[in-house]
């Protein structure tokens, strides 16, 4: 009932930053994420040696009961963006630049430079996943269904643009990626605009947990904008601290303040994802001994 480190990529000073950090997202777009429930592919004509991927998140859609996806495609050295737009079947072009977002997986600083890249799966949910790079989180998805909306039939506008909401995009690296969750295209009037919309996330009120884990909620509401939840992630290893309540937590040891991992009562250790103990955020049980980030 933890997160656990399953693969890691190490430093290597002969090689440029640059570089190191093409090869980490070629494994993990090509190995690691088809193991989460993604399928990953190429654009046509182009192959492994490419850095551009087409990517979809395969999940069930909660207000159907249907399978569904969201269609992105990535320039490894620059941006991820939507993929609305398509030849004969949803994603298959990786051409649409409408809408995108940054990214970096390389230094923002000298001492992030000198670490590993570390892939991590729950136990609790596979699908789940977690990539870190000494004390930054660089990528991740809670691996939980999610809703689709769809326009009136009015504000179709054809067939090369399949949905209204085209897609979620996946959080990686960015200041602010774990606090304000994912952007997603989620036109206000017609789904041929550019328009996006932030879901944001929080804990569900009456889900305080009491106990051991003193000033956690086990249930993450993700919303878009301020309206009411969306969707809903509720897993043993995952919480919502918000910080003003958690007089009871103690660091374990001086030299682990960096990272962050933080000791409930002498029981495990969870991650705190944003790098600060005063902000509200996700944490992460790493289980009852802290495991080699470097």
């Amino acid at each position: 009932m933890t997160w656990q480190i399953v693969n890691s990529i190490p430093y290597d000073p002969a090689v440029s930053e640059m570089d190191q950090q093409v090869f980490a997202l070629k494994y993990f777009f090509d190995t690691f994420l088809p193991t989460r429930g993604w399928t990953v592919g190429f654009r046509s004509g182009e192959d492994a040696s490419s850095n551009y991927r087409i990517y979809q998140r395969d999940f069930t859609d909660t207000f159907t009961g249907n399978s569904d996806k969201h269609y992105l495609w990535i320039n490894m050295q620059s941006a991820q963006y939507e993929d609305a737009t398509y030849t004969t079947t949803p994603g298959d072009k990786g051409t649409d630049t409408t809408n995108s977002q940054n990214f970096a997986w390389y230094s923002d600083g000298q001492e992030l430079t000198l670490h590993s890249f570390k892939f991590w799966e729950s136990t609790e949910n596979p699908r789940a996943f977690l990539v870190t790079r000494w004390d930054n989180v660089l990528a991740w998805d809670p691996g939980i269904d999610w809703p689709t909306y769809k326009p009136k039939d009015s504000l179709e506008t054809g067939p090369s643009i399949d949905r209204w909401e085209t897609c979620v995009f996946l959080p990686l690296r960015a200041s602010n990626a774990t606090a304000r969750m994912y952007l997603t295209n989620l036109p206000t009037n017609t789904n041929a605009t550019s328009s996006e919309s932030i879901v944001s996330m929080g804990p569900q009120e009456n889900s305080y947990v009491e106990g051991s884990q003193n000033g956690f909620f086990d249930l993450i509401e993700f919303r878009y904008g301020s309206s009411s939840a969306t969707a809903f992630w509720r897993q043993p290893d995952v919480r919502w601290f918000n910080y003003y309540t958690g007089s009871s937590m103690t660091f374990p040891t001086a030299e682990m303040t960096k990272i962050l991992p933080v000791q409930v009562n002498n029981g495990d250790y969870w991650l705190f994802t944003q790098g600060s103990k005063t902000e509200s955020q996700i944490v992460l049980n790493i289980g009852s001994t802290v495991p080699d980030f470097n």
